[in-house]
This record gives C-alpha cells, sequence and structure tokens, in this order.
C-alpha cells in the first residue's frame, strides 16, 4: 500500500475517475460523475493497493487557518 498527497490542479484524470467510481461504490446515491461532494477540495491523499484507490479524503483548509500559516 502507498499513500500519495495531491493538489487537486495535479490529479489525472484516471484518477478523478478512480475516485469518482470508489465514492459511488461507498455512498449510496452518490451523484454520478463527480469526483468531490461540495466544495472542490484544494489537496487529497490517494491510498492505493497496487494499482487500485481503496481509500481517498478530500482536504479543503479554511480561511481562518490560513491567517495562521497553514496553507
Amino acid at each position: 500500500m502507498h499513500v500519495d498527497i495531491i493538489p487537486e490542479y495535479k490529479i489525472s484524470d484516471s484518477d478523478r475517475k478512480a475516485i469518482s467510481q470508489l465514492l459511488i461504490e461507498s455512498f449510496l446515491d452518490y451523484p454520478l460523475e463527480r469526483s468531490y461532494y461540495k466544495l472542490l477540495p484544494q489537496f487529497r491523499y490517494l491510498a492505493w493497493i497496487d494499482d487500485k484507490l481503496v481509500a481517498q479524503v478530500g482536504i479543503r483548509l479554511n480561511r481562518k487557518l490560513r491567517k495562521f500559516g497553514y496553507n
């Protein structure tokens, strides 16, 4: 298993499709062809076993956190 930390703008089309498929398999009634729910994340943690995406977390930082130097 390996975990990648990737800015949202660097996610490839194939990875975006894998994220969408994982979300559809994990949550009933998840919107098709969406890789995020309400807000586009700033970066993601993607967990892979071999070439299969098994977990993902989208992170969106709060504006208040940015004031204290957390980008």
